[in-house]
């Protein structure tokens, strides 16, 4: 009996219990949304994956977990949140794109880029945040090698490294999206 059902279904265009194929991913327009989202916005956090499609948390967790099964995208865990890519992007870059998206990160990443040879106080005082948040925020990208902390007898100085300027820069249509745009802000 269920050998007959599974022909059914199987000859009805679907699979016996909701399998979907790789080819009939695609074919629901959510799950096509969703990636077309995590290609427009590499390293989403899921939260924001959910806001964009306008869609609740458990459908999404659904439908980006049969597109991952179909190897269509991939998650990348970084702390306590989980970003998306799609999964031909290098996994090593996704790790790091993910890295930098934690906390403050990235606006102090962007400053040392811009202030090479920055001392702390003057990144905390600029990017309005404290020592110890500007510590926990800086040692992942020293060991990294995306950053170079430079130790004097007073101060420390922090100087970017190349890995950092193409990380930067590879990012930015991520920062771009990742803001929303000016007429959208409320004063």
């Amino acid at each position: 009996m269920l050998d007959f059902l599974g022909q059914f279904f199987a000859s009805a265009g679907t699979t016996l219990f909701g399998r979907v194929s790789g080819a009939d991913l695609l074919d629901q327009p959510l799950r096509r949304r969703l990636l077309d989202i995590i290609q427009s916005r590499p390293g989403i956090h899921a939260s924001e994956l959910c806001r964009a499609a306008e869609e609740p948390w458990g459908t999404v967790q659904y439908h980006l977990s049969l597109l991952h099964r179909g190897d269509m995208v991939t998650a990348i865990e970084a702390g306590r949140e989980r970003h998306f890519f799609p999964s031909q992007v290098d996994p090593q870059h996704a790790r790091l794109v993910a890295m930098m998206q934690q906390g403050r990160r990235h606006e102090i990443a962007a400053f040392i880029r811009d202030h090479p040879g920055a001392r702390q106080v003057d990144i905390c005082q600029a990017v309005d945040v404290s020592r110890k948040t500007f510590r926990s925020s800086i040692e992942p990208l020293m060991v990294e090698g995306l950053v170079h902390e430079r130790r004097g007898l007073q101060n420390n100085r922090y100087f970017p490294q190349e890995p950092l300027n193409k990380l930067l820069d590879s990012e930015a249509p991520l920062a771009d999206a990742a803001s929303p745009p000016a007429d959208d802000l409320v004063l």
